[in-house]
C-alpha cells in the first residue's frame, strides 16, 4: 500500500542486515567470537542500567508506560527492551559457564552481572514473553549436558509443583500460559483477524509495511488498536513477505539446525560459544511465537550477526570425532 515505507523496511530489515552478515562472514574469525559475545553482553548491561535508572528515579519513561511504571530504557516501548535483552540474557548464562570453565574471574563477574541486571530490567519492563522464553530455552539446552540436567530437571519439577500447589501463583501463571489474560486475548484476536485476511491473500500477504492498512476490513474488535504486525513469528513473515517468505524463513531455520547436526556428526567441536549463539536464536524463535522478534532494526541486525557468528564458529573449527561435547 505504501511503496516508500516498504522500500524503507526492505533496506532496514533485509538489505543492510544481510550485507552486514556477509561482511561479518568475511572479516570475523573463530577467535573473535568470544569478543563479539562480550560486545553483546556489554551493550545489554548498559541498556539495562539505563532502564533501571528510569525505574529508580521514576523519570524518563515515555507516556503511557509511565502510568504502569514499565521501563523502556533507550527504546520507545517496554517490549522493545525485552526483545533486545532476552537473546543476550540467554547468551550470558552460557557466558558464565564459559568463564567458569576457564576460571576467568573478570568474565565470571561480567557475565553474572549481565545476566542479573538484564533479568532485572526485563522484569521491570514486564515483558512476560521474555520471562518465559529465557528459562524455557535454558532448560531445553540443559538437557544435553549430564552434569547440568541433574540440577535443572529437579529445579523445574519443584517450580512446577509450587505453581500447582500455591493457588495465588497457579491462577495467573495458567492464565498467562494459556493466553486467557487480557494480553493473551488481544493476541488471539489479532491472529484470528490475520487468519481471515490470509484466507483471502495467501500468496502475497499484505506486502512490506502493508499489514495495518490491509487488516482494517478484517479488524473484528474495534476497541483494540491495529498493530504494525500480528505478533507471531510465522504470521509476521507471512503478511510481510507472502508465502514464499514463510518458506524462506522455514528453510533458513531448518538449514541452520541441519548445519549444526552435520557439524556434530562430522566431529566438529560444538563449543560453549557455539551453543550460546544457537541458544540465542532458539530463544528468539520461542519469544517470537507471541511477539515481533525480527521486524525491528536492532533485532534484524542481531539475527544476522548471530547467524554469521554461528556459521563461523562451525565452519573453521574442524576437530577429531573424540572431541565432541556430551
Amino acid at each position: 500500500p505504501n511503496l516508500l515505507a516498504a522500500l524503507g523496511i526492505l533496506k532496514a530489515y533485509f538489505i543492510e542486515p544481510i550485507l552486514l552478515f556477509w561482511i561479518t562472514m568475511s572479516v570475523l574469525k573463530k577467535k573473535d567470537i568470544p569478543n563479539l559475545l562480550i560486545a553483546f553482553g556489554v551493550s545489554a548491561l548498559v541498556v539495562s542500567l539505563f532502564g533501571i535508572g528510569q525505574f529508580m528515579l521514576n523519570a524518563g519513561i515515555p507516556v503511557p508506560w509511565d502510568i504502569e511504571h514499565r521501563i523502556t530504557s533507550i527504546f520507545p516501548y517496554p517490549n522493545a527492551l525485552g526483545l533486545f535483552l532476552a537473546p543476550i540474557t540467554t547468551i550470558s548464562a552460557f557466558g558464565i559457564l564459559m568463564a567458569a570453565k576457564n576460571k576467568h574471574r573478570l568474565f565470571i563477574t561480567l557475565w553474572s552481572l549481565t545476566f542479573i541486571v538484564s533479568s532485572v530490567a526485563i522484569i521491570l519492563a514486564k515483558t512476560e514473553a521474555a520471562l518465559v522464553s529465557i528459562p524455557v530455552t535454558l532448560f531445553i539446552f540443559s538437557l544435553f549436558s549430564k552434569s547440568i540436567r541433574r540440577w535443572s530437571i529437579p529445579i523445574v519439577m519443584i517450580a512446577v509443583l509450587i505453581i500447582i500447589a500455591v493457588t495465588p501463583i497457579r491462577q495467573p501463571v495458567i492464565q498467562k500460559l494459556t493466553l486467557q489474560d487480557y494480553s493473551g486475548q488481544v493476541r488471539i484476536s489479532q491472529w484470528q483477524d490475520t487468519f481471515e485476511f490470509l484466507k483471502d491473500n495467501p500468496i502475497l500477504g499484505a506486502g512490506l509495511s502493508g499489514y495495518p492498512t490491509a487488516i482494517e476490513p478484517y479488524h473484528s474488535r474495534t476497541e483494540i488498536e491495529i498493530f504494525q504486525y500480528p505478533h507471531n513469528i510465522i504470521l509476521n513473515t507471512w503478511v510481510e513477505l507472502g508465502l514464499l517468505g514463510v518458506i524462506a524463513f522455514l528453510w533458513l531455520s531448518i538449514s541452520t539446525i541441519k548445519i549444526l547436526i552435520h557439524a556434530y556428526k562430522k566431529g566438529i567441536k560444538i563449543s560453549l560459544p557455539t551453543l550460546a549463539l544457537f541458544a540465542a536464536l532458539v530463544q528468539m524463535h520461542i519469544h517470537g511465537l507471541v511477539d515481533v522478534q525480527y521486524y525491528k532494526n536492532d533485532l534484524s541486525v542481531m539475527t544476522w550477526l548471530l547467524l554469521a557468528a554461528l556459521l563461523i564458529s562451525l565452519y573453521v573449527s574442524q576437530q577429531k570425532p573424540s572431541q565432541k561435547t556430551s
